[in-house]
């Protein structure tokens, strides 16, 4: 199979990728499960030590992969194993193959790589709805938790936003936000329908499915079309008194790491202590992955603290 008969919808959890994904199914031209399959994932990161953790020292995986086989006819040989792979699984019946797994921000470079002549839906949505979202939908009840969610929230944004930067002119990339989409969905499918040079009806908008995904939003069949009620959800209070501290701190820290496809109101006092612990927690995870060794006493404290909040 062609690689450029594959559709990928990547953005940050939360951002409407299920919702985009039901609707491009509803044409003929388009094949795929209402899933994410995360399939890509251990594939197109085998050489991306900062990506995998296991028992051995990944480093010298890639070292001596290196040294055995080219990256080039690696990356050659992972590209023929992944396109037959999506063949098998649906034929040759259709124009397009369709995945959406939005963790695949993790390797938006690669799969650009391995498969460019792949189309790539960078979907986008505010990343404080999406905090808010994620808040509201699995519900973490201590700061701890909401640590399980960190990439998504503190690596996501700068990690599209600097494949963007490189790609966004690229033919293959299209770039949509969930905003555009749920004001005007007629518009914004439309446009994404014929750059995938395929026929557009108004009935694709209403969507119905006959079982919930495996993995995704469960809960996007309690509407049967678009709705605009989560645009500009983080101004609602939230219940709990870190949630909202921890939304404060993440205004900073967006405008810290230089975030720019929103505008992100913040000011000196949204560096509080709460989110500096999510923060902190976040970074000490990051060295643990990385490297056992790296550890900082500083960072210990903070993931020490995280076990008590």
């Amino acid at each position: 199979m062609a690689d450029d008969k594959l559709i990928f919808v990547i953005s940050q959890p939360r951002s409407g990728s299920t919702l985009v994904q039901s609707i491009l199914l509803n044409s003929d031209d388009i094949k795929g499960d209402l899933n994410e399959s995360w399939f890509l994932l251990p594939y197109l990161s085998t050489l991306r030590h900062d990506l995998n953790y296991s028992v051995y020292d990944l480093r010298l995986v890639e070292k001596g992969t290196t040294n055995f086989i080219s990256k080039d006819m690696l990356r050659q040989k992972v590209s023929d194993f992944v396109s037959d792979v999506y063949k098998s699984k649906y034929g040759n019946g259709s124009k397009y193959y369709l995945d959406k797994t939005p963790r695949y921000y993790e390797i938006l470079n690669e799969i650009k790589e391995n498969l460019p002549g792949a189309k790539v839906i960078v979907l986008l949505r505010n990343p404080l709805d999406v905090m808010v979202s994620i808040l509201k939908r699995w519900k973490p009840s201590r700061l701890r938790d909401l640590a399980f969610f960190s990439r998504d929230i503190l690596e996501a944004p700068i990690l599209i936003q600097e494949f963007l930067a490189k790609e966004g002119d690229n033919p293959n990339v299209f770039v949509a936000r969930y905003e555009d989409i749920v004001l005007n969905p007629q518009v914004e499918f439309k446009r994404m329908f014929n750059w995938l040079n395929i026929d557009y009806q108004d009935a694709y908008l209403s969507y119905s499915v006959d079982k919930s995904p495996v993995l995704g939003d469960n809960k996007l069949m309690t509407h049967t079309k678009t709705h605009t009620s989560s645009i500009n959800s983080y101004r609602s209070a939230l219940n709990k008194r870190w949630m909202n501290r921890v939304l404060n701190g993440y205004k900073g820290y967006l405008n810290d790491r230089g975030y720019n496809l929103y505008e992100i109101e913040s000011d000196s006092k949204s560096r509080n202590w709460t989110f500096k612990f999510f923060l902190n927690y976040h970074l000490f995870q990051k060295d643990l992955n990385r490297d056992l060794r790296r550890k900082s006493l500083s960072n210990i404290w903070y993931y020490l603290l995280m076990k008590i909040f």
